[in-house]
């Protein structure tokens, strides 16, 4: 019977690497950040639901989330945030079902790829977690790594 498994772990600790590697075994990824990009992709119902949350300024002129304004306005409001979360949130659950439940019926083991999965009380919804884990100063290289590309 195939399995779910929910892979987390911090930011920078290598889960994109894991993904690979197990796809490449034959398991196959639900990812929530694409879960997320989805959501809120031009012509969405979550799209339009932004748009009624942050206004126009949300959207750009190719019909697309800023994620550069939106993203201000989170970071410097805590309840916009929280607004944010419950348009996208729902979807992303909804998106990953469907995606889960298609790779299961196709008789595929599948790997849930939730960076926040206790945080958001999902590991109920995953047979088994795997954890990514590395040490503080390689996190921190990869970030500064990453900042400079």
């Amino acid at each position: 019977m195939p399995k779910v498994i929910g892979l987390t772990g911090g930011i920078a600790t290598g889960k994109s690497t894991v993904s690979e590697l197990l796809t490449a075994f034959g398991f196959k990824v639900v990812d929530a950040d694409i879960a997320a990009r989805k959501a809120v992709a031009k012509g969405t119902k979550g799209l339009e639901q932004v748009r009624a949350a942050f206004g126009d300024s949300a959207i750009t002129e190719e019909g697309e989330m800023d994620r550069k304004y939106v993203g201000e306005i989170v970071f410097n409001h805590p309840e916009k945030r929280l607004e944010l979360n419950d348009i996208v949130h729902p979807i992303v659950r909804e998106i990953m079902e469907e995606e889960k439940q298609s790779y299961l019926n196709q008789g595929y083991d599948v790997i849930m790829d939730i960076p926040l999965l206790f945080e958001n009380e999902l590991q109920n919804t995953v047979d088994e977690v795997w954890l990514v884990y590395t040490s503080e100063s390689i996190q921190i290289e990869r970030l500064n790594g990453a900042k400079s590309i």
